[in-house]
């Protein structure tokens, strides 16, 4: 009895030392953290990982940065029905993320989950086979703790075909699935868009399984199809739809011709491109183009998969807008593709595995209008490329002259994206090394944000914006933490920024977006960015006959200037403005518009003067 009493004692002494001492570790690990860092020295860069195996997920702390702002360790939201009722054991993950590197995680049985992230603002979405998101949740940087909603519902893949009156298949063809603007609560909204391929075919996939979907078709040179479906059947995706449409009364002229090869053989399935036109080849090369918008810079252009594209700049010169026909034209590919290969590597040598490489200056097929589409993303079908495990990439599609490359990747530790660009390298070249940033700090970025009259411009959000190609859906996007408000004196200041290449991004609800690009070595103090009082607008001119179909803003001196759609997440500038039977989407035009020219294809039918700024959205109607 004595020694089992002594046993239990010598147990119990045991446990209380252990537990003396794991507080004392904490204790002493809380203040070695407490300790204020030492300060910093003029060592240089600490270099990335070596092993190439780990560079991917490695964290190396820039020496001298200051460590990221603290985030909540989790987010937290639901994922609910459109009737508010819980969706249990579905997958939520970021919007706009890689598939392979977002981080995912599964509802619970009461719809609820919790996701750790490493920056805000973001959005999410549910990424489960079967499902589809008909409301975004969004947490917000200024309220991290309150919850994401995501509304979600049951989806199916809706095919079909798209072909004239011949029941000639018509490629190219635009298609977006919408539901009804009762289905959920207003906030941002999934998409549901795809295009039919050189047979007509297309593939709605993860489309809502709702009673009232409504699809919409158009193509430039045709009139649209509107239709509304009931996906909610036990045989709805079993379904094939079959969309004819029908030709548009002609907005300008035609243009026929052929695309050939150097030996005059046929090339079938090219796509040419004339400004706001396009039109694939049938099995002879030939073409017809119903042409519309198009401005004396715009190119004539034919794009093959494996050969270079042909350009035929300035072709928008050589047209009588008032013609009915043009000359025929034949169009002669070049020959092959060209390519540059190289490799995006750390400063020791270390490949970076995962970063995105693109054009910087690709050729626009639309440079006056509303398209982003380049002729070298057209012949390779892929609007970036992606480095292998040794960092190398390979940028095809080229034709005979020099590229600038950009190459973007995450830094892990500063919680940001980075960038490197190229010199202008010929078509051809191989070998080319790109070195990626550290992520080390640069100077703090000083400056004010004043109007376009000079005036302090106080409450204008400032931040670090994503290094993408301007025309981008996220070039006024951006990065978590790097930002901070305009003061009352317009001043601002943001610490830690990268010293690489980077974008500086302003706006408010009653100005234009801005961004300044920061240049390696350039100062980064005493900036001013100036912006414009966003003068918004909406256009109506559905009764006007012939009905305009797009409408272009001019300053006081005659020059174009761009035309801002503000129905998306971040304003959209644009050379044009599309109208929809006569009606435009939420405009807005910068304090330099003077006038709007009101044009049918490339005929110009009228002019409207611009209205002035202020808090709410100006209504003008034509004639």
């Amino acid at each position: 009895m004595h020694r089992a009493r002594t046993l239990i004692l010598g147990l119990a002494a045991l446990a209380l030392g252990s537990v003396v001492a794991l507080v004392w570790l904490r204790g002493n690990k809380a203040s070695e953290a407490a300790a204020p860092a030492p300060a910093a020295t003029a060592t240089p860069p600490r270099p990335a990982p070596s092993a190439p195996g780990d560079s991917s997920r490695t964290l190396v702390a820039p020496d001298g940065a200051a460590a990221p702002a603290a985030l909540p360790p989790a987010v937290s939201g639901s994922v609910v029905d459109l009737a508010g009722s819980p969706v249990s054991d579905v997958a939520v993950a970021l919007v706009d993320e890689e598939p392979a590197a977002a981080p995912t995680v599964r509802s619970g049985p009461d719809g609820g989950f919790q996701l750790t992230l490493e920056s805000l603002p973001c959005y999410l979405a549910v990424a489960e086979p079967g499902w589809t998101t008909l409301e975004l949740g969004e947490v917000r940087e200024d309220a991290p703790h309150e919850p994401a909603r995501i509304v979600a519902v049951r989806a199916i893949a809706l095919a079909g075909i798209v072909v004239d009156r011949g029941e000639h298949p018509i490629p190219g063809a635009r298609l977006m699935a919408t539901v009804d603007a009762g289905a959920a609560a207003p906030g941002p909204r999934g998409k549901w868009g795809t295009s039919s391929g050189l047979d007509g075919r297309f593939l709605l996939e993860k489309t809502p399984a709702l009673e009232r979907v409504h699809v919409r078709t158009w193509l430039q040179g045709w009139r649209a199809d509107e239709r509304t479906l009931d996906l909610s059947t036990a045989d709805a995706a079993g379904q094939a739809l079959h969309i004819v449409l029908e030709p548009d009364d002609p907005t300008g002229p035609v243009l026929e011709g052929k695309v050939v090869h150097a030996d005059g053989s046929p090339v079938r399935g090219a796509l040419v491109s004339l400004g706001a036109a396009r039109a694939h080849t049938n099995a002879e090369g030939a073409f017809r183009l119903a042409c519309t918008w198009l401005d004396r810079d715009t190119p004539l252009v034919a794009c093959e998969r494996g050969f270079q594209p042909a350009i035929l700049a300035g072709y928008g010169a050589r047209i009588d807008p008032a013609a009915a026909t043009l000359p025929s034209e034949t169009i002669v590919l070049p020959g092959k593709e060209l390519e540059i290969e190289g490799r995006v590597v750390f400063k020791n040598g270390a490949p970076c595995k995962g970063w995105h490489v693109v054009i910087a200056d690709g050729t626009p097929l639309d440079p006056g209008g509303t398209s982003r589409d380049v002729a070298e993303n057209e012949v390779t079908g892929h609007l970036d490329v992606k480095t292998d495990s040794r960092g190398g990439f390979r940028v095809t599609g080229l034709t005979a002259r020099a590229y600038t490359l950009l190459a973007t990747g995450r830094n892990a530790f500063v919680r940001a994206e980075v960038a490197v660009r190229s010199d202008p390298t010929p078509a051809g070249s191989r070998g080319l090394v790109l070195t990626a940033p550290d992520g080390n700090p640069g100077e703090t970025v000083r400056g004010r944000i004043l109007t376009a009259a000079g005036a302090p411009a106080a409450g204008v959000l400032v931040g670090l914006g994503r290094p993408v190609l301007a025309g981008s859906a996220a070039q006024f996007a951006w990065q978590g933490r790097f930002r901070t408000v305009s003061g009352a004196d317009g001043s601002f200041e943001l610490q830690s920024v990268p010293a690489c290449l980077g974008y500086l991004v302003a706006s408010s609800d009653v100005t234009l977006p801005v961004r300044l690009a920061l240049e390696p070595g350039a100062p980064r103090s005493n900036l001013e960015v100036r912006v414009e009082a966003r003068r918004a607008f909406s256009f109506d001119a559905s009764t006007a006959s012939p009905r305009p179909d797009h409408l272009l803003a001019r300053t006081l001196a005659g020059a174009p200037t761009p035309i801002w759609t503000v129905d998306a997440l971040a304003p959209i500038p644009s050379g044009i403005a599309v109208l929809t039977d006569g009606r435009s989407a939420s405009l807005a035009v910068g304090e330099d518009a003077h006038e709007l020219v009101i044009y049918r294809g490339c005929v110009e039918l009228g002019r409207v003067a611009v209205p002035g700024a202020g808090a709410e959205s100006a209504r003008l109607s034509w004639p």
